[in-house]
């Protein structure tokens, strides 16, 4: 079977042809346009149509194959979206990168695990093991299992020798 990751959830009917509102984690081109397959709930599905809702960042009103009024869109509120992965070397992902252990550039040192990705406008954030937060932004090579990142002199200092 082929890998799937979270795309997001159907919050809500939107109006009374069976558009629903969707929050979505990914805005890669190939997920929020017409053509786009969706697994919702445990049925793949088709946008048909598709348009970003601009007072509700992340949130896309959206018109799928298999929902027609409604009463369909009710059925599917609330449930998750996923969705097959894209291979697209420039594009990082979630899945990919939890685990991951992070390399400075400097040192080429292991620094820590990563154990999260904290969206932030300006930049995800790489959350470690240890604790330190460094942007994606620093990061500079990804290879398999490892993130190598060229991070600003006295970054690490912050965390690891708090008292100088």
């Amino acid at each position: 079977m082929a890998e799937r990751i979270s795309l997001g959830k159907i919050l809500r009917p939107h109006g009374l042809r069976g558009e629903v509102v969707a929050f979505l984690t990914s805005d890669h081109p190939q997920r929020v346009e017409p053509g786009a397959i969706w697994h919702v709930g445990d049925i793949d599905m088709t946008v048909t149509n598709i348009r970003a809702l601009p007072s509700q960042p992340g949130a896309w009103v959206v018109a799928l194959d298999k929902v027609a009024d409604r009463t369909a869109a009710e059925a599917i509120q609330g449930l998750p979206v996923s969705g097959l992965v894209i291979d697209d070397p420039e594009a990082d992902f979630v899945h990919q990168l939890i685990g991951a252990i992070a390399i400075d550039a400097s040192t080429s040192l292991p620094i820590s695990k990563v154990v999260a990705v904290i969206q932030n406008p300006a930049a995800d954030i790489l959350e470690l093991e240890n604790g330190v937060l460094i942007p994606l932004n620093f990061v500079v090579e990804r290879r398999d299992g490892e993130v190598v990142a060229d991070l600003p002199d006295g970054l690490l200092d912050l965390y690891l020798n708090p008292d100088g």
